[in-house]
């Protein structure tokens, strides 16, 4: 029986209060349920509730309100702490204070990037979306009427666990929506995977919970920070024609040895991994890899197994396999001969699914439509990587979504074969021609910043060579 409970924990010294939100657990069997508590600011104290008869006097949440407090001398600062899974939001810490708070700065240390502090209504508020792994301490001084002042100290610990999230056991058919068993990859044959704990974190141990069908057979901690998860010996017949999601999670300390959690939920399910939204309420599978992947591979971390094949618009001939494009940058001779393969005649209306379509059965190339939807439909499209134009970069792709990852592959030119753009930029045919040319999805990025570059359906020669990601019929 596992009991959760939110709890209140606020710490103050010498007229500066911080209001935490915690939550508290009851457990049996040594297991820890994960939950994310969203913290609600508490309104601003009211001074005709306050008695300021005492300099010592502080404030504390309890009760629904704010509440005087005395406090010992010399506790001039207060830790508080924070743990938390990189790319989500902390719970907020409150600091305020008997006074009216004239200023409050970060005055020693450093939020990770992506949190920050604001001053509104005598209440300073730490709150945000780290963007980086690390272990941050921080110092806030807060300075009010005659003089008064204060400081707190805290730290934020920004982990992350790595490791794939998600497998497909292929049993049975999964048509539209998990697409047919030709297109995915072969039978799940794993009998364990590594994960790992990456940022600072103090006395880490690993658990499965809400694993319902058992399909993790046992854990085994490889190091301080890196576990294997053992798979039930007969996991694909537990999966088969099911969807299932164990949740990992990693226990550690913070500075004040407080537990903190970080938890992965992994999908192992009898269903492609992989898809998108092509329109708002329509799911589609899509192949987790480029045609001519190393599909052994997990598609959602950048490789150079992982960027596929180049075609010509309309071939089922492959123009360069994996190896090929990979092995020289340079101008082709003959590129534009059948030697690597003929574009069908301009007149052609589309990409003829019938006879010449390179996807595996069960799949076949998006239209302009469906990748659009794609693009439309998926909130932000997110970027990782170097994004760098080098023939020696695989480090880049684009994540639309959370089930659709798109490396930065690059192109082979029309005129001559050369290769443009591998590490910057990815290129992925549609099936649809336009007057004498046909479209394809364009993706790029040129900063690391919160710029995700550009996606767009744009024209172009059929004698190109680009990337195909196919479709589940």
């Amino acid at each position: 029986m596992k009991s959760v409970t939110k709890q209140t924990v606020t710490k103050m010294y010498n007229g500066i209060a911080v209001h935490l939100y915690r939550n508290a657990f009851a457990f049996a069997f040594a297991f820890f349920f994960p939950f994310a508590l969203q913290a609600q600011a508490p309104p601003a104290p009211a001074p005709d509730n306050i008695d300021y008869s005492s300099s010592k006097t502080i404030l504390q949440w309890k009760n629904s309100g704010w509440q005087p407090e005395r406090v010992g001398v010399g506790r001039t600062a207060v830790n508080s702490s924070r743990a938390v899974h990189l790319g989500n939001a902390i719970e907020p810490v409150f600091i305020s204070a008997t006074y009216a708070i004239s200023s409050a700065e970060l005055t020693a240390g450093t939020f990770p990037a992506g949190v920050s502090g604001v001053l509104a209504g005598n209440i300073y508020t730490i709150s945000g979306t780290p963007t980086a792994n690390g272990t941050f301490d921080y110092t806030i001084t807060v300075a009010g009427d005659a003089g008064k002042s204060g400081t707190v100290k805290g730290r934020i610990i920004v982990c992350s666990l790595e490791g794939r999230l998600c497998f497909d056991v292929t049993q049975t058919d999964g048509g539209t929506e998990c697409g047919n068993l030709p297109g995915r990859t072969g039978v799940f044959t794993e009998t364990a995977r590594t994960y790992t704990l990456i940022g600072s974190a103090a006395e880490t141990e690993f658990y499965v919970i809400d694993d319902a069908l058992k399909t993790v057979k046992s854990l085994t901690q490889n190091g301080s920070n890196t576990v294997i998860v053992n798979f039930a010996d007969d996991v694909n017949d537990i999966v088969a024609g099911k969807k299932e999601t164990f949740t990992l999670l990693a226990k550690v300390k913070d500075n004040s040895n407080t537990i903190a959690q970080i938890s992965l939920a992994v999908k192992i399910q009898d269903c492609s991994c992989c898809g998108a939204y092509t329109e708002p309420d329509v799911w589609k599978a899509f192949m987790c890899h480029n045609i001519g992947a190393d599909y052994t591979l997990d598609p959602f971390i950048p490789a150079a197994g992982i960027h596929g094949d180049k075609y010509k618009w309309g071939t089922k001939q492959v123009a360069l396999t994996q190896d090929q494009d990979q092995a020289s940058a340079a101008i082709i001779s003959g590129w534009t001969s059948a030697t690597y393969g003929t574009p069908p005649a301009l007149t052609a209306a589309g990409w003829d699914m019938s006879t010449a379509n390179p996807c595996p059965a069960g799949f076949r190339i998006p239209t302009n439509t469906e990748w659009t939807g794609v693009i439309n439909n998926n909130g932000t499209w997110l970027r990782t990587g170097n994004f760098t134009n080098s023939e020696a970069n695989y480090t880049s792709g684009v994540k639309a979504g959370s089930a659709l990852f798109l490396p930065t592959a690059g192109n082979r030119h029309a005129s001559d074969g050369s290769l443009d753009f591998r590490g910057i930029s990815g290129y992925y045919w549609t099936s649809t021609a336009v007057d004498t040319s046909a479209s394809y999805m364009y993706l790029t990025g040129t900063d690391q910043g919160v710029s995700f570059g550009s996606y767009t359906m744009i024209t172009f020669g059929r004698n190109y060579g680009f990337s195909v990601r196919c479709i589940a019929e």
